[in-house]
């Protein structure tokens, strides 16, 4: 069994030097984990720089400590400690050291939990103390004994909590007919490339703050600054540079389909709204939490992700009631087993949902098909479809050009676990200009649908 100490020296070598496994470590870690002064600099200066670049500082790191390598006897350790991580590096089997990752990170958090709890005591701390030794039991989450057919308040407690805790899919319709995010349940939308599935999350994510939840939105496809300008126009339905007139179009039900109406409005930007919005987003407190967080494609694996959620508790007591992920076939997977390990993944995605009590709310690429399917449908999710068997709710979301001039797009109701009905299509309308993915909704009967074909066809007539 390795010791505790060369446990720790193998992380940090790793973390400074490994290119390829620098990444999946930085995200569980905090300098404070390590043990002595010289270990905790270091860490604190290769996370900053993995943090901003992407990778380890590698040949970089004895620059970024030129400076403190020359203050005495600390400037020395300093020096020898680096050059002894180097060699370590090249050394060390990353694969052993990565699976006892998860026993480094508990004992160290044990040692500082009882450390300041025997602090706390000397210093007659006794509820200091107190709250020390709790934070070693928290990670422990406590199994539900189950619900007894005679405890009324259990066998009624889904049933209220669909009133008091809503989430809701950015879609009326969807959530008339319960086809929604809810908590322990993960939901995703299919469709092919470049159709807007990140803006349906994004408008998922404004949804769940604006209902009072906490919100987490991971991204491995665009930058975190990317989503929080996005985030900005759904919020405040701004257009990206320079202020404009937009179309916006809504449905008036009439006699035999719909008639669409559409109107003209003049939207400030994010630029040229910038002084004001920012005086104004301080002042959101009645509603939820937002935390935007990205992560490299291909490096974040669901252990990373618990290990980061557990991190969030503790240093921001943050405790997201929504995951939204965009998007998990973008996480780690083994290219050698690429359809077994993206089923496990929305598999095992459901389940993080199950044990953090959270509503878990991602998207997938369809498959080439999907690219010319008039009805995109579940069989058209890229790699392993066994994915929506795990799926509570699915959505596939599908669009002509004609559909696209006027700012149209069909959701079709694939699945929905705990609905009363699945398998029919909504018409929304749509406007990602000032990033709104659904303005509104309405249920495609076969009459609707004809309306809607005769109306779209006629406005691409006009477009040859």
């Amino acid at each position: 069994m390795i010791s505790i100490g060369a446990l720790e020296e193998a992380v940090l070598a790793l973390l400074c030097f490994s290119p390829e496994n620098s990444p999946k470590i930085a995200i569980a870690l905090t300098s404070d984990l390590f043990s002595t002064r010289t270990n905790k600099k270091i860490a604190e200066t290769a996370l900053t720089y993995i943090e901003k670049y992407g990778q380890p500082p590698g040949s970089q790191l004895e620059y970024l400590l030129e400076s403190d390598m020359t203050r005495g006897e600390e400037g020395k350790l300093l020096t020898r400690t680096v050059e002894t991580l180097k060699k370590q590096s090249t050394e060390i089997q990353a694969s052993f050291i990565l699976e006892q990752l998860d026993n480094f990170l508990a004992i160290q958090k044990l040692s500082i939990n009882v450390q300041d709890a025997a602090e706390a005591l000397q210093s007659g701390d006794l509820d200091g103390a107190r709250e020390a030794l709790y934070r070693l039991d928290k990670g422990r989450r406590r199994e539900s004994p189950g619900i007894w057919l005679t405890d009324p308040e259990g066998m009624y407690k889904r049933s209220d909590q669909l009133d008091e805790d809503f989430f809701t899919s950015s879609i009326q319709v969807m959530d008339d007919y319960d086809i929604r995010p809810e908590r322990k349940t993960i939901s995703f939308l299919i469709g092919p490339k470049g159709i807007g599935k990140t803006w349906w999350l994004t408008n998922v994510g404004k949804g769940g703050i604006q209902h009072h939840h906490d919100v987490l939105h991971i991204t491995l496809e665009v930058s975190q600054e990317i989503m929080a300008q996005r985030y900005l126009q759904s919020i405040f339905a701004l257009t990206k540079r320079e202020a404009k007139e937009v179309q916006l179009t809504t449905f008036k039900e009439i006699e035999g389909g719909i008639d669409f109406v559409v109107k003209k409005v003049a939207r400030e930007s994010v630029i040229t709204s910038k002084k004001k919005i920012q005086r104004l987003l301080p002042t959101l407190k009645s509603w939820g939490r937002l935390l935007i967080k990205e992560f490299p494609p291909g490096t974040l694996t669901l252990e990373q992700l618990h290990m980061y959620l557990d991190l969030l508790e503790k240093q921001d007591k943050f405790i997201p009631d929504e995951i939204i992920i965009d998007y998990p076939d973008l996480m780690y997977i083994n290219p050698e087993r690429l359809r077994i390990d993206t089923g496990a993944v929305y598999k095992n995605l459901r389940g993080l949902g199950v044990t953090r009590n959270a509503a878990v709310v991602a998207v997938s690429q369809g498959n080439r098909e999907s690219e010319t399917a008039k009805v995109v449908r579940g069989y058209h999710a890229a790699e392993d479809w066994s994915k929506l068997g795990t799926a509570d709710n699915v959505y596939t979301i599908s669009r002509t050009k004609e559909e696209k001039l006027i700012g149209l797009a069909r959701i079709f109701a694939e699945k929905g676990r705990n609905a009363e009905r699945d398998q029919f299509m909504v018409l929304i309308a749509q406007n990602y200009m000032i990033g709104q993915f659904c303005t509104d909704s309405v249920y495609m009967t076969e009459d609707i649908s004809t309306g809607e074909e005769k109306a779209t066809g006629e406005i691409g007539r006009a477009h040859v």
